[in-house]
């Protein structure tokens, strides 16, 4: 939580310097005026709008950097099981699994990560991916490698906070909030 609320409060310091700044709606003294001066209708719905648009940008941002980690975490996991990498081939040789199962696993790995950076079919890679990763999950418990399994439960819960911002709404056909996304 401490790590999440840091990267949204630097997100939050980057997207908020506008020409006028962040402070410029801030108001001092009375309601209705800063620095002095009385604050119109319109100023009031600008700030409004303001405030909305910035917390918009920033869970689009959040957004994008979770699926770009995750689509970086995917590839290059997904890479050395396409290459048939011999400590892959030993894991999912101990674990009674085949080679072309490895490959199988490896592409799909690929795929899904390559999936969460088009919004439009983010949900799909999501779903793609959390099967991978469920799947993943029994293998370590089958195994009895305990802690292995906690992996695959972190990929699976930051798959689903795209899954939700991605997911369709309102009568969309794939895009996903937030805007601009």
């Amino acid at each position: 939580e401490d790590l999440l609320a840091a990267i949204v409060h630097v997100l939050s310091r980057l997207l908020l310097k506008s020409p006028a700044g962040p402070d410029a709606f801030k108001v001092s003294g009375k309601t209705g005026d800063t620095d002095g001066r009385k604050l119109s209708r319109n100023t009031a719905v600008s700030y409004a709008s303001y405030r909305d648009m910035t917390r918009t940008k920033i869970a689009a941002v959040a957004v994008w950097v979770v699926s770009g980690l995750l689509t970086m975490a995917f590839v290059l996991a997904g890479m050395p099981k396409v290459l048939q990498a011999p400590v892959w081939v030993d894991k999912f040789d101990a674990w009674g699994y085949s080679k072309s199962f490895l490959m199988v696993i490896g592409v799909v790995e690929i795929t899904g990560a390559v999936l969460l950076l088009i919004p439009r079919l983010a949900v799909l890679g999501v779903g793609v991916l959390a099967a991978v990763m469920l799947g993943a999950g029994y293998t370590h418990l089958a195994n009895a490698e305990g802690l292995e399994v906690a992996r695959p439960l972190i990929f699976l819960g930051l798959l689903a906070i795209v899954g939700w911002a991605r997911r369709p709404r309102n009568g969309q056909s794939g895009h996903g909030h937030p805007r601009n996304s």
